[in-house]
């Protein structure tokens, strides 16, 4: 069974096709990358492929299950071009609800791990309103690696991000790969000017 699995999927926006009959498999232990120039519709399939949209035809499976399904959302971690966390709530707090919400066995302690690994320990009670851009990057990678998931999608981190969190994120890629079974597919854009879907595995 591929980790993910995409099946004749279309978007439109309006009647203009954003994607167009996108097929593509990734196995369990694979890296795969999306190449292609902005506004190609990688973070529109990535969005799909997580779970956060719907394909206006076709569909995908993670591991032979919809990506909307709650035990689903359970095995993937997604970082995209947003921070995606909670500016009123504290990094400490961000966390464990995340954690929460994906169904770790212990929320507050894996959370504590994640700052901890993340270099954010010291300052785990702030607002999160209160940190610096490369702060709430980090945090984002804590968020997207706390429970551990099966498959992992980054969205072009490495370009917008200061350079501290996206090195931050490969420590994190590695030693996930040490922890659970390998089965990540990191889809990403290198910013070349192809036609997309091209696919490159690294």
């Amino acid at each position: 069974m591929s980790a993910v699995a995409v099946d004749g999927v279309w978007k439109f926006y309006g009647d203009f096709p954003a994607l167009r009959d996108v097929r593509l498999e990734a196995a369990a232990g694979s890296c795969l990358a999306l190449i292609g120039r902005n506004g190609a519709g990688k973070t529109t399939l990535l969005r799909i492929i997580a779970g956060f949209s719907r394909p206006g035809r076709g569909h995908v499976r993670i591991f032979g299950k919809a990506p909307r399904e709650t035990e689903t959302r359970r095995q993937i971690g997604f970082i995209g071009h947003g921070i995606s966390v909670y500016d009123e709530l504290s990094a400490l707090e961000n966390l464990t609800l995340f954690g929460r919400l994906y169904g770790v066995a212990d929320p507050r302690r894996s959370a504590l791990e994640w700052l901890e690994r993340t270099g954010l320990e010291r300052v785990r009670n702030g607002l999160v309103r209160e940190f610096s851009r490369g702060m709430r990057q980090r945090l984002a990678v804590a968020r997207a690696f706390l429970h551990e998931p099966s498959v992992l999608l980054l969205d072009d981190h490495s370009r917008p991000w200061t350079t501290a969190p996206s090195r931050c994120c490969k420590r994190c890629s590695a030693r996930l790969s040490r922890r659970v079974r390998p089965s990540s597919f990191r889809p990403t854009s290198c910013g070349k000017p192809w036609n997309w879907p091209r696919t490159s595995r690294c």
